[in-house]
């Protein structure tokens, strides 16, 4: 997140921070590192100008953290808590503040349904978990699971506004 502050800017290019000193209106230098939906309750409202993120894809990796984003049951519990982080990101964020959400879709797949592993990747991909994606409700081996709709449409409901241009924003 880049927010008001003293001095300058954070902005992260490639994994790196870069600090762009910016003038007197914004304080430079600030890194929350806690997790998402803590952090956001804590800060002030309309306190933030841009949010980028790009969340953990649904049952696709396992990084070692409880609670994590990503490793939901179903793929309703993964939309219903990032609909929750964006209801928290909705309220600090300023009246001219924009939102970047990098989301894409997950397959379901055969992932750990007994012998029915994938032959590619049979204990998971990048030496991963097995991927979660297996049995899920309605669809199809190979079939898209349709997250990015699923959060749109969560989204939208709760007041944010989704436009043929892809983006999604609120109604300030």
């Amino acid at each position: 997140m880049i927010s008001r502050t003293d001095s300058g800017v954070l902005c992260f290019f490639g994994g790196k921070v870069v600090n762009m000193d910016i003038g007197a209106s914004v304080r430079s230098n600030v890194i929350i590192n806690r997790d998402c939906l803590a952090a956001l309750k804590d800060m002030p409202d309309k306190s933030v100008d841009c949010c980028i993120t790009s969340p953990p894809y649904y049952g696709l990796r396992d990084y070692g953290v409880e609670g994590q984003i990503g490793r939901e049951a179903t793929p309703e519990q993964y939309v219903e808590r990032l609909a929750e982080v964006f209801a928290q990101l909705y309220r600090v964020l300023s009246d001219s503040g924009t939102f970047w959400l990098n989301i894409s879709d997950s397959y379901c797949g055969t992932g750990s349904k007994g012998a029915c592993l994938d032959p590619k990747n049979p204990k998971g991909r990048n030496g991963q978990k097995v991927s979660l994606t297996q049995n899920v409700r309605g669809c199809k081996n190979k079939d898209m699971i349709g997250i990015p709709w699923l959060l749109a449409f969560a989204l939208r409901d709760f007041g944010w506004y989704a436009d043929d241009r892809r983006e999604c924003q609120a109604d300030r």
